[in-house]
């Protein structure tokens, strides 16, 4: 009996050994590669890279939540979203009418209560589309969200709440956004275009973008 348990405990040390590290490894990696067998085929193909497998849970979270974004809006899912410089911390650079910043995919952008400096732009491909999603510190309530409904503010002319995004052209010609927490935004040509980020003092938080190529 004494024989056999340190043969079990033998082989238990000899696994742990050679086999614990890719263990962890792929358990850090799980989250982010094991999508759902219907979420990726031959014609919706999904595409996760992660900067460091220790941002895989985190942006996971935000994959799927595109995901509810791009099935709610279209039933449709991105042709191919790529993770690329997922940032830690939202960025705090700031950007103005005059001066926006431009937006990297995917990446977390802070928006303040000051609603001057939550300007950012955006070079798009003429049937492109746009997934934008904004994390408030305090989120719509559901009156909000209500009145939102109501009032799109999808069009040429803004909702009458302060609670929105809005798409402007290099001109700084509204075209289109939206009363609410998530765009999905389709550009009628190639060009610079500019979002503006309008909730009001509600307005702190941040945002993130995906993109669909034109077909």
């Amino acid at each position: 009996m004494i024989k056999s348990k340190n043969i079990k405990e033998s082989a238990t040390m000899y696994l742990l050994k050679y086999f614990s590290f890719p263990l962890i490894c792929l358990l850090f990696t799980f989250p982010v590669f094991a999508a759902d067998p219907q979420l990726v085929n031959e014609e919706n193909i999904i595409t996760f890279i992660p900067a460091t497998p220790a941002k895989a849970e985190e942006v996971n979270s935000t994959i799927q939540a595109l995901i509810t974004t791009i099935n709610a809006n279209s039933g449709a899912l991105a042709d191919v979203i790529d993770l690329l410089d997922r940032t830690t911390e939202p960025s705090s650079s700031i950007g103005s009418p005059g001066d926006p910043i431009e937006i990297q995919l995917l990446a977390d952008h802070e928006i303040t209560s000051n609603t001057f400096y939550n300007y950012f732009r955006y070079s798009a491909q003429q049937d492109e589309r746009l997934l934008v999603h904004v994390q408030l510190v305090t989120p719509l309530s559901e009156r909000q969200k209500s009145r939102c409904s109501s009032n799109s503010g999808t069009g040429t002319s803004p909702s009458s709440y302060d609670t929105q995004m809005h798409v402007y052209d290099a001109n700084m010609n509204r075209i289109g956004g939206i009363c609410g927490e998530d765009l999905d935004f389709k550009f009628p040509l190639s060009g610079t275009y500019i979002l503006h980020f309008d909730y009001a003092a509600q307005s702190v938080g941040y945002f993130n973008a995906a993109r669909i190529a034109a077909p």
